[in-house]
């Protein structure tokens, strides 16, 4: 009985760990946005309406939604304006690319050999627009490379749009974060 009250303890610890938060939740009302946040907002509005609903669907399956897709992307990358395009392509009925943006680090950084990946993948399970999965995502990773741009940062910063991440692709070797991460690997990045 000592024991099944110890295990029983021991669980119940485990578990408030697991879903505690530290620190207290925000009560009231909500502070007004900025400027700032509020133009943030609707670009990343914007971004998923185009990738949603213009381009639609973007799945393995459909080569023709991938492309505009990567071209989408591609197109609104170098709107960023001081980064460097780059694409890593995955294997997969048809060969459909990873998508990179680099930022480098300003010359003379301290930590310029780091590496820091920010990404999303951009394709989308069969026959769906995406919305939320994941043109919310590329719609995240589009803005914090606009506001990390031209601020010269202390690493190299990636923004990476994977592709490959949903079925039937999920979980296998043709997975595109699967890929670029053993691309990274393989060049011993830090």
């Amino acid at each position: 009985a000592v024991l099944f009250a110890c295990i029983a303890l021991l669980l119940y610890a485990c578990y408030w760990v697991m879903v505690s938060m530290p620190g207290t939740s925000f009560k009231g009302p909500r502070p007004a946005a900025t400027e700032a946040q509020t133009a943030a907002a609707a670009r990343i509005r914007a971004d998923v309406v185009s990738l949603a609903s213009k381009v639609g669907k973007r799945s393995t399956l459909d080569p023709r939604g991938m492309a505009e897709a990567a071209k989408w992307i591609m197109a609104e990358m170098r709107k960023v304006g001081d980064g460097e395009p780059g694409q890593t392509f995955v294997k997969r009925n048809a060969k459909t690319p990873n998508l990179e943006y680099v930022l480098a680090p300003a010359p003379g950084s301290a930590l310029a050999k780091e590496v820091v990946v920010i990404g999303a993948h951009y394709d989308t399970f069969a026959g769906t627009p995406g919305a939320d999965d994941n043109a919310s995502g590329v719609a995240g990773v589009l803005e914090l490379a606009r506001r990390f741009a031209g601020k010269g940062q202390s690493r190299e910063l990636r923004f990476v749009f994977f592709v490959n991440e949903e079925p039937p692709s999920f979980q296998t070797s043709d997975m595109g974060s699967w890929v670029y991460a053993k691309a990274c690997r393989a060049k011993n990045d830090a």
